[in-house]
């Protein structure tokens, strides 16, 4: 998975969140994601640009949402 964002603050801690979740067959989203991943690390300059590796094999096969987010200490999750 490669994401990028863009307004982060320099030298700033930041956390990445990723989720992933299944589409049931009604459009929406299972509650609880089928995949987590959460990184915690400072930003380099004011475009992060990261690549994460997800484990994906033993999903069904099936749609899926992939969400993404970062949040700074004191902020909101934005995804």
């Amino acid at each position: 998975l490669y994401y990028e964002a863009r307004g982060v603050v320099p030298g700033t801690p930041y956390r990445h969140q990723i989720a992933v979740y299944r589409v049931k067959g009604n459009g929406r989203l299972d509650q609880r994601a089928v995949v987590t991943l959460g990184v915690e690390e400072r930003a380099e300059a004011a475009l992060v640009r990261a690549h994460r590796t997800l484990r994906l094999g033993r999903l069904k096969p099936g749609r899926y949402v992939v969400e993404v987010g970062l949040s700074a200490p004191g902020a909101t999750w934005v995804a």
